[in-house]
């Protein structure tokens, strides 16, 4: 350590790195979460809506919501994954995860990893309705 700065942050500052916006790390990290948590609870609701109004054709609505929750979460995996590349300095994916670059990298390497499982499980939930009929006997 030299002047209280460890030999990592004067690599990554001899590198041009930035520091990451607070907004853009947040939006990396919790972006796919909150989008699952929305798109979650929108199934129930376009669910419950459609049964009891006895509306036909919930099953493509809910199918069709998909499309913008997972489009929110796959961009936060990208706002992520691209501003752990520049705070990396372009490096690979396995030296980033030997030596993540920080709180900020870890943080964002969370957000990747967030970024696919919450994108994954957007889609999975879509598919429910095609396999499992959502109103069942209560649609007269």
């Amino acid at each position: 350590m030299v002047n209280g700065r460890s030999d990592a942050t004067e690599e990554r500052a001899g590198r041009g790195a930035r520091p990451v916006r607070v907004s853009l790390l947040i939006f990396g990290l919790l972006g796919s979460a909150v989008a699952w948590i929305v798109h979650f609870n929108l199934v129930y609701f376009l669910n419950t809506l459609f049964c009891t109004a006895g509306w036909r054709g919930g099953d493509l609505v809910v199918f069709l919501s998909a499309i913008p929750f997972g489009a929110v979460s796959a961009a936060s995996g990208l706002v992520a994954y691209r501003r752990w590349r520049e705070l990396r300095g372009h490096g690979s994916w396995e030296d980033g995860v030997a030596d993540s670059g920080g709180r900020s990298g870890v943080l964002l390497m969370m957000g990747v990893a967030g970024s696919v499982l919450f994108t994954l499980l957007i889609v999975l939930e879509s598919f429910a309705p095609i396999y499992v009929p959502t109103c069942g006997e209560f649609v007269p």
